[in-house]
C-alpha cells in the first residue's frame, strides 16, 4: 500500500521520467515510468482524485506517458496494449489518438479507423456521466480541442493508406 512518502517519491520519479525522456534516454524513462505505474496503481483510493471507479487522472497520465515512451522506441504493440487497459481510451482523447497511431504503425488500418470513429462520436456526443448520474469530464492528459483535431487529421490518412 502506498503511503504519503511513496507519493512524494512518485513525484520525484515523474520528474526523472520527464527528464530522461527529454534527453532521449528512453530505456531509463520506460523503466522509471513502469515503476511509477506500479506504485500508483496500488495507492489507496483516499490519496487519489477518483473519476471512474479505480481510475484516476494520475493513472491515465502515467499510462499515457509510459505508452508515449514505448511509442518512441517503436514498441507499438506494447504501447497499444498499455493504452487499451480498462477506461484509458474512454477517459482521454490523447490516449485514443496514441493507440490509433500505434495501430497505424502496425498496419492495422481497420482497427485504427474503428478507434478513431469511436473517438469522433464520443467527442460529438453528450458528456459522459458517472454511475451516480453526475457529469464527468473527459479527463485530460491535457486533452483539448487539439486532440480531437489530431484525430480528425489522422483518419483521412488511414483511409487513403488502406
Amino acid at each position: 500500500m502506498a503511503s504519503a512518502k511513496d507519493m512524494a517519491l512518485v513525484e520525484k520519479l515523474r520528474t526523472w521520467r520527464r527528464d530522461a525522456g527529454s534527453l532521449h534516454q528512453y530505456d531509463a524513462a520506460a523503466f522509471v515510468g513502469d515503476k511509477i505505474l506500479s506504485i500508483t496503481s496500488i495507492a489507496p483510493a483516499e490519496t487519489k482524485h477518483m473519476i471512474w471507479g479505480k481510475l484516476t487522472v494520475d493513472d491515465v497520465s502515467d499510462a499515457f506517458w509510459l505508452a508515449h515512451i514505448y511509442f518512441h522506441v517503436q514498441s507499438y504493440a506494447r504501447a497499444h496494449a498499455l493504452l487499451t487497459k480498462p477506461n484509458f481510451l474512454e477517459s482521454s482523447y490523447d490516449c485514443r489518438y496514441l493507440a490509433a497511431l500505434c495501430l497505424v504503425k502496425q498496419a492495422k488500418w481497420e482497427d485504427a479507423l474503428e478507434l478513431l470513429d469511436e473517438a469522433v462520436l464520443h467527442a460529438a456526443g453528450p458528456k459522459p456521466s458517472s454511475p451516480n448520474g453526475l457529469p464527468l469530464t473527459v479527463v485530460a492528459v491535457k486533452t483539448s480541442s487539439k486532440s480531437v483535431d489530431n484525430i480528425s487529421v489522422l483518419r483521412p490518412g488511414i483511409v487513403e493508406a488502406r
